[in-house]
């Protein structure tokens, strides 16, 4: 069969469209899918980019109200210790006593419980899977059972110590009798300290030394712990970190007016009983890992045998001297300390004085002679 060339350029023709028609149909489709996927991210790109465009215009309000959550975070984290131990309650029901007047003839510390765990948080945008918050940090609680004595004021004053105490303490239970023949309150009282331990340094406390004989620890010159958070322009690293110390404490406590010595050698222990300001001498020499120390007390010396020689003394890398004063009594209230220091070593003298008394100071520092800060 003979095609015509009619024939022959309608089936060219009908090629031409048929190829025209399948380029437009496939070629088009996939510009119109192209075009509405674009569309389509387009407009959710659209939508995060106006929901950013709508937080940048509250960036200033967004920063301010971070900054103001942060504070208030650290605020309220600030009223919970780093830590707890057996030490830092001590001192804390230390202080009590010397705050308020009231005295535990017991104290029954129980055991540190665990009682909660912060973990991980996830954001609350529920498409956001992730973990905006993840902390080791877990909440510790430590139950301490007191038996007490006091007059009805004392006991009302520690009350109002616990409550307005910078850290958290709770009153769980109290027991309380009155005593009308001699108006004093006795008792017991049980109290529970919260911590919240991990990602903070803590600064723990130790106990000073507290002379052989003394009926009640309790009622020593003490110091407040604070909040565990040391500074050390301040010298507050110091208050658990000492080589020597001197406690000065009214004539009528439980310890001597005036004690100093070593830490953890009572043979280094000078103490002396007096209403009045007792002279003290210190000396420390030496250098490159070094060091000799002798001091005076009243009449009283150290080392007993050759004194001007002075004792070996090893502070380790710092040299500091802790000074655990304490508030006057009353007007009549007239014991305290004169010192003169004399630094002879390669290393600075750092002497932290806590628990001072505003208005009339117990620790006098009369002369020095080398390298000394006092904090």
């Amino acid at each position: 069969m003979k095609i015509s060339d009619r024939d022959k350029k309608l089936l060219y023709l009908l090629g031409i469209v048929i190829i025209v028609f399948l380029s437009f149909y496939f070629g088009y489709r996939n510009i119109v899918n192209a075009t509405d996927e674009l569309s389509r991210e387009y407009t959710t790109e659209n939508a995060k980019y106006m929901d950013l465009q709508k937080k940048y215009s509250k960036l200033d309000s967004y920063t301010a109200d971070t900054e103001k959550y942060k504070l208030l975070y650290d605020g309220i984290l600030a009223e919970y210790p780093a830590g707890c131990t057996q030490e830092y309650i001590i001192m804390f029901l230390t202080n009590a006593e010397r705050k308020t007047g009231l005295w535990f003839s017991q104290v029954n510390l129980q055991a540190t419980e665990n009682t909660y765990n912060f973990g991980k948080y996830n954001s609350s945008n529920p498409s956001d899977t992730r973990y905006k918050l993840a902390t080791d940090m877990k909440g510790y609680e430590t139950r301490v059972i007191l038996t007490y004595e006091g007059t009805y004021e004392e006991f009302k004053a520690f009350i109002d110590y616990i409550e307005d105490f910078e850290e958290t303490y709770s009153v769980d239970a109290v027991s309380c009798t009155y005593r009308n023949e001699s108006r004093i309150v006795a008792g017991s009282i049980t109290i529970t300290q919260y911590a919240i331990v991990g990602e903070r340094e803590f600064g723990n406390v130790s106990v000073p030394t507290i002379p052989v004989g003394t009926d009640n620890i309790f009622s020593s010159s003490t110091f407040s712990p604070g909040n565990g958070l040391y500074d050390e322009t301040d010298g507050a690293n110091i208050v658990y970190d000492y080589d020597m110390y001197m406690i000065l404490s009214p004539e009528t406590s439980d310890v001597d007016s005036v004690v100093m010595g070593i830490r953890y050698d009572d043979n280094t222990l000078l103490t002396t009983n007096s209403n009045k300001t007792e002279e003290v001498y210190i000396k420390v020499t030496g250098e490159a890992g070094s060091y000799r120390v002798q001091y005076k007390l009243g009449d009283k010396f150290y080392p007993a045998a050759n004194y001007d020689l002075g004792a070996e003394y090893d502070p380790g890398n710092t040299l500091d001297l802790l000074v655990i004063s304490s508030e006057r009594i009353d007007a009549k209230d007239l014991s305290g300390a004169k010192v003169t220091i004399v630094n002879e070593t390669d290393m600075k003298l750092n002497i932290k004085v806590v628990n001072e008394d505003e208005y009339s100071p117990r620790f006098t520092l009369y002369s020095k002679e080398g390298d000394i800060s006092v904090y």
